[in-house]
């Protein structure tokens, strides 16, 4: 998990960028390219909702992952904590 977590964290930051990106450049890319797939409105709101429905999947996959790490994180505390308690009462007899 620990090795997964930098990777999506880089993969979410470098969606976003793009995003803004795009956002902030659109014009400029429009008038250099003389490439425009959005012609209405209504075109520029399906584009704005397919890349924050994007975000959100990779958004979720990352809670997900990281509630995962802390459950395995959260298992692994409670063993050793068993197991410290386990040892304390082992030495006093």
């Amino acid at each position: 998990m620990k090795k997964l977590k930098p990777y999506l964290y880089g993969i979410y930051i470098l969606y976003f960028l793009f995003c803004l990106f795009i956002a902030v450049t659109y014009e400029n890319l429009v008038l250099h390219w003389t490439w425009d797939p959005i012609d209405t409105w209504v075109s520029l709101m399906r584009l704005v909702l397919k890349l924050a429905g994007i975000g959100i999947i990779l958004f979720g996959s990352v809670l997900i992952i990281e509630n995962i790490h802390i459950k395995k994180l959260k298992k692994r505390i409670t063993k050793l904590n068993k197991k410290i308690a386990d040892l304390e009462s082992g030495s006093h007899e």
